[in-house]
């Protein structure tokens, strides 16, 4: 589903749906400013990853993905998070 438009839970299963994948890795930013953020993470910027089977439509994994207090700009915060992203999935055999 693009980034750019507003979505929905419907519109999101629609796109997967129609996409042809077989599975869908959603990441969701965690907010900075909660109290566990600020305590556990000295408030940087956390991720919370779903691995969704489009075909049965469940969660088959999720995932936190720590941010680094290196990554400033929006393009390396990305590129880290995919990176850290792939590393956890394969770590725990979900890539194929």
């Amino acid at each position: 589903a693009p980034p750019t438009e507003k979505q929905t839970g419907a519109s999101r299963r629609r796109a997967a749906e129609t996409s042809g994948a077989q599975a869908v890795v959603m990441v969701e930013l965690a907010d900075p400013d909660t109290a566990s953020r600020r305590i556990l993470a000295n408030g940087q910027p956390g991720y919370r990853v779903s691995l969704i089977d489009v075909s049965r439509h469940r969660v088959v994994a999720r995932l936190a993905i720590e941010g680094r207090s290196g990554h400033r700009s929006p393009g390396s915060r990305a590129g880290a998070v995919a990176d850290a992203v792939v590393k956890a999935l394969a770590a725990h055999d979900l890539l194929t």
